[in-house]
């Protein structure tokens, strides 16, 4: 048993990490992305393990390196290997290293994926728990052990004085290690253990690829975060969308004998709530991408795709279910029809993922197993079940295949959109002068959209060109509103000198017209265009032509804006002075710089969405620096009030919230706020901290003996007003002038212990989901510390 002081000095020792920005680069950079370079060439296996062992040397900047693989003879051989300098090799005096010697490593790796690091001079070893695996809580994450004397001394005759070793598994047997080998004593921090505990996971698999171990073994190893990372590689970093690439990857990363894309044509696709028929009546075939074994299609067959049958859409409508695992689709009844399909095939489990977009399904993402080859006949032979963890991963390539296949879809579209109107520019260019005046001004608009997104001046350059090509009196931009009620964007609009000293149209007033609100756009939905030569003889209401005479509107014509497929407005032009008749000329000059103007809104729009995703993702980034943060706190030190006292802080910096506080419950399920575990912003911090000289009593929480956090729920409220709270709840709120809060409990073990709670005080809140599922993780981490803190006092008694 190692004592306290003992095991704190270990845990300073071993886990001496520099920054932790220094990780992400060390996995990212200089490790993992060279490693996939070498992995993804055509080599034999050899090279890929020498082009291996060299990084790993390199990235940990040691004296020498070697993999060793475990013979039938029990002997454990160096396959490949590699030395700083040629002189190193001749210091180190390394042997083909029999089990006889290994042995008492061996049994350090055994029982569990481990990585052990050894300092030979003072004959310790740490052995360090695989990342990322499940441990119970009276493990420890690192454990003390003393080394074998035999393989001390082995080490010291070889003038080693650190050694870090780490298993290379092939499925669930060790196939061999990674030998790191120093002259000198040297500590490997964390964040150098960490990616090379993972590049090993990465590398294990590629044996197995090459070996062909998957189809051998009833054991299949679970598809890693990095063979995920390939597969959105793939999808997202290439130059050009190779999909039937992407489904062999994802076909591999699964072990599976087989899988299939299916994708809906492009006017047939799902949405959400709404079924469609998908009997091949759509004007565009779908397109299909097939791997491996597939099911038979026979003449019989009511639907040539197995993804036409209405199973699919009725269980993922019915169920609310990201994915589809079938561990026996013989077993499975609402599989009977399809069932006849597979049986002249040894496939027997599946999972299918929908490629939803929004809300939009794109198709859906199919992988097949067979049974395991083992047994005497095929109903002997054992079921490879799908792992919660392999659903999980195949819900997150199924959300990486749909954002690649949107965003294909939307250059396509694009390319199309912008193809077509310049063949219509270019047909219309042999037309009279006047024509070609519009075409040169709408050559004009299209030059303008590709050079910018700014839309406030392709739109105000826009509309004043306008005016003077079609020789009207004002030109407008009218936008809709979520309810289909608009507003006249001022600064969109241009008039001819005699008329700019009338008021704009839309200034100070909302412009609803209950016609285009009450059928959500009106015959501009369908790409109808409205031209009025006089309003007095169009038919209109009194109501109607009592607006138009307010801003001394004679004859008009509107057409639509579409940004992509939504209604987003309507471009008019208008005369003050007479009626006129409207050349079609100029009409179909207008519609065409519409659709322009919808183009770049579209644009627009992505961009926008893209650099808001951007920001979203250094959040995420950010945040997880912050937890990554307390994580190396919580290592290195025990010292929960520092801890809780910079978490809190920096919680509310990442989140902008105003105020972050720790609640803990007492034995009777009463609490209170623990005031040193508080941070509030600089506006806030003068308000009286929470708890003070208060003992908070919910007699809801005490009733429940935690309520809904005992069950590790999570609760967020925007507005206290419109959350349904009592009277008496709500005054205590206002007593803190709360105004939104969100929580999320704090677990020593299995036992609630606390609440960890962000606060807002000025205004009502939305609380993004990225937020609250930060704060969640941030109080897991809290509850380690709190943990570890409680082993220590025990150990000290």
């Amino acid at each position: 048993m190692v004592d306290a002081n003992t095991f704190r000095q270990l845990q300073n020792d071993a886990n001496t990490s520099s920054q932790p920005q220094k990780y992400e680069a060390y996995l990212t950079k200089t490790l993992m992305a060279r490693l996939v370079q070498h992995w993804r060439c055509p080599s034999s296996l050899k090279t890929l393990l020498l082009a291996s062992v060299i990084e790993f040397r390199s990235f940990l900047k040691v004296d020498f390196a070697q993999i060793c693989q475990l013979q039938s003879d029990g002997k454990c051989r160096a396959v490949v290997e590699s030395s700083q300098k040629q002189s190193v090799r001749m210091r180190l005096k390394i042997p083909q290293c029999g089990a006889e010697v290994l042995s008492p490593v061996l049994e350090l790796l055994s029982p569990i994926p481990m990585m052990s690091t050894l300092d030979v001079s003072n004959r310790r070893s740490w052995k360090t728990l695989g990342w990322g695996k499940q441990f119970e809580e009276d493990h420890n994450p690192l454990q003390l052990h003393y080394v074998e004397p035999a393989l001390a001394e082995a080490f010291a005759a070889m003038n080693v004085r650190a050694v870090l070793m780490a298993p290379i598994f092939h499925q669930q047997d060790l196939w061999g290690m990674l030998m790191i080998y120093h002259t000198s004593a040297r500590p490997f921090s964390v964040v150098e253990i960490e990616p090379v505990w993972l590049a090993v996971e990465q590398l294990s698999a590629i044996i197995a690829q090459h070996q062909g171990g998957s189809r051998t073994s009833s054991k299949i190893t679970e598809p890693s975060e990095s063979a995920i990372s390939l597969i959105a590689h793939v999808l997202h970093l290439e130059p050009t969308l190779d999909l039937q690439a992407a489904l062999e990857t994802t076909v591999r990363a699964f072990h599976g004998s087989g899988g299939r894309l299916y994708l809906f044509p492009s006017d047939q696709v799902l949405t959400a709530g709404l079924r469609e028929t998908l009997d091949g009546s759509s004007s565009t075939a779908a397109q299909i991408y097939t791997h491996g074994i597939q099911p038979t299609s026979s003449a019989f067959a009511k639907y040539s795709s197995i993804e036409q049958y209405h199973v699919w859409q009725n269980h993922f409508q019915i169920q609310d279910e990201p994915i589809w695992a079938i561990n026996d689709l013989y077993l499975e009844a609402e599989l009977d029809k399809l069932q006849s399909l597979f049986q002249p095939t040894s496939i027997c489990s599946l999972f299918m993922v929908p490629l939803w977009y929004g809300q939009q399904c794109l198709g859906y993402l199919t992988i097949f197993r067979n049974r395991a080859e083992v047994g005497t006949s095929s109903y002997e032979q054992p079921l490879q079940k799908w792992t919660l963890n392999e659903t999980k991963l195949g819900q997150t390539i199924g959300m990486h295949f749909a954002a690649a296949l949107q965003r294909s879809r939307s250059q396509s579209q694009r390319q199309s959109l912008t193809h077509r109107l310049e063949q219509q520019v270019q047909q219309n260019a042999a037309t009279s002068n006047h024509g070609m005046e519009h075409q040169h001004l709408l050559m004009r608009v299209i030059t303008k959209i590709r050079q910018s997104l700014d839309i406030e001046t392709i739109f105000r350059t826009t509309t004043r060109e306008i005016c003077h090509a079609v020789q009207t009196e004002r030109v407008a931009v009218y936008r809709f509103n979520e309810d289909w009620g608009g507003e006249f964007v001022s600064d969109f609009e241009f008039a001819t000198g005699n008329w700019e000293g009338l008021s704009k149209l839309g200034v100070n007033l909302t412009w609803n017209d209950t016609h285009l609100q009450e059928t959500q756009g009106g015959r501009y939905r369908y790409k109808e265009i409205s031209v009025v030569e006089d309003i007095y003889t169009a038919e209109y209401s009194p109501c109607h032509i009592e607006i138009l005479e307010q801003y001394q509107i004679r004859a008009f014509v509107i057409v639509p804006i579409f940004a992509g497929k939504q209604l987003w407005g309507l471009l008019a032009i208008y005369q003050h002075s007479s009626i006129r008749h409207w050349d079609d000329s100029d009409v179909q000059f207008l519609n065409q710089v519409a659709d322009q103007l919808g183009v770049a809104i579209f644009q627009s729009e992505l961009h926008q969405k893209a650099h808001q995703q951007a920001k979203n993702l250094q959040r995420v980034s950010d945040q997880q620096q912050i937890l990554l943060h307390v994580i190396t706190k919580i290592r290195q030190s025990l010292d929960v009030e520092t801890i809780f006292r910079t978490t809190t802080r920096e919680i509310c910096h990442a989140v902008q919230a105003e105020r972050v506080a720790v609640y803990q419950f007492n034995e009777d399920w009463g609490g209170q706020f623990v005031n040193d575990f508080e941070f509030a912003t600089g506006s806030w911090e003068g308000l009286s901290k929470l708890g003070m000289n208060s003992i908070w009593d919910d007699t809801y929480l005490q009733e429940t003996q935690g309520g809904r956090y005992r069950h590790k729920e999570t609760f967020a409220v925007e507005d206290i007003y419109k959350a349904g709270h009592s009277p008496c709840h709500i005054e205590l709120l206002e007593q803190y002038r709360i105004r939104a809060y969100a929580i999320v409990p704090i677990f020593v073990g299995k036992n609630l212990w606390g609440l960890l709670a962000m606060y807002q005080h000025s205004r009502p809140r939305q609380w993004e989901p990225m937020n609250v599922r930060f704060l969640n993780q941030v109080a897991e981490q809290m509850g380690v510390a709190l943990h570890q803190s409680k082993l220590l006092e025990q150990t000290r008694k």
